[in-house]
């Protein structure tokens, strides 16, 4: 029909032209009102099927955001539940291992308090039963008989063991000044050579065992020094005496 309609545009034939451009619209028309409205009706029924479609898969989606969150932060809850109780745990090992180091350390500490006593009350009767037991011999010397030379080896034995004792007292004080931290020094200038000689003059007096020498070795004449003499003699005489005390035969050196 529109081929038609062209033929009488081309011939000149206008009227007919235009009448058959108008049966032309008529059935478009005609064709397009009676198939629009069912075009209409399965596009919308199709949009309505993919619009719940879409719903539905984003309804999922949002299930699966909400279950991969909540599974995410119940695993950072358990994560974080496991951190607090390894905490919990690691601070209570280390509290039972600072506690049974504090009561080894305190074992420790009463061992060597026992073991301190024990051999200072040894050290202490020692000398304590020698002073007692040759006063008694002084105080009873008319009934005894004791000559002259007896009464001073008598009390050259006490005024050692005197000495020796008040020695040993002085250690206990100046272990617990070291303890408190509170030793103080008194330094002075005094010569080294001589003071050792009279050291080492003292020295040989400690020794009795026949066996044992004692060889001091003052390599020098003269040797000023600045040092605490109390100090210094406490040390050597704490050094040789226990030399003495463990040689039962030998030689023993002291020198500097």
């Amino acid at each position: 029909m529109r081929n038609k309609a062209e033929l009488y545009v081309m011939m000149g034939k206008e009227q007919e032209a235009f009448k058959q451009f108008a049966n032309v619209y008529a059935y478009v028309k005609s064709v397009f009102n009676k198939n629009y409205p069912k075009e209409i009706d399965r596009l919308c029924t199709r949009f309505q099927a993919d619009r719940l479609k879409f719903m539905n898969e984003h309804r999922r989606t949002l299930s699966n955001r909400y279950y991969v969150t909540g599974i995410a932060v119940c695993v950072l809850v358990l994560f974080y539940l496991i951190f607090l109780s390894w905490k919990k745990i690691f601070k209570l090992k280390e509290s039972k291992r600072k506690q049974e180091e504090m009561r080894r350390k305190a074992e420790n500490a009463i061992r060597k308090k026992n073991m301190f006593l024990s051999n200072m009350s040894h050290e202490v009767r020692t000398p304590l039963n020698a002073i007692v037991g040759f006063s008694t011999l002084l105080a009873s010397e008319e009934d005894m008989g004791m000559d002259d030379d007896s009464r001073k080896q008598a009390c050259e034995i006490i005024r050692v063991n005197s000495h020796q004792l008040l020695k040993l007292i002085n250690d206990i004080l100046d272990l617990s000044k070291l303890e408190a931290g509170s030793v103080e020094l008194k330094y002075e200038n005094f010569d080294l050579a001589v003071y050792f000689n009279e050291l080492a003059a003292s020295m040989h007096r400690r020794v009795v065992n026949p066996q044992v020498r004692l060889v001091p070795v003052n390599p020098y004449e003269a040797c000023t020094v600045r040092l605490d003499k109390n100090r210094l003699a406490q040390i050597l005489t704490n050094f040789v005496t226990n030399a003495i005390k463990y040689t039962s035969k030998g030689t023993i050196e002291m020198g500097y």
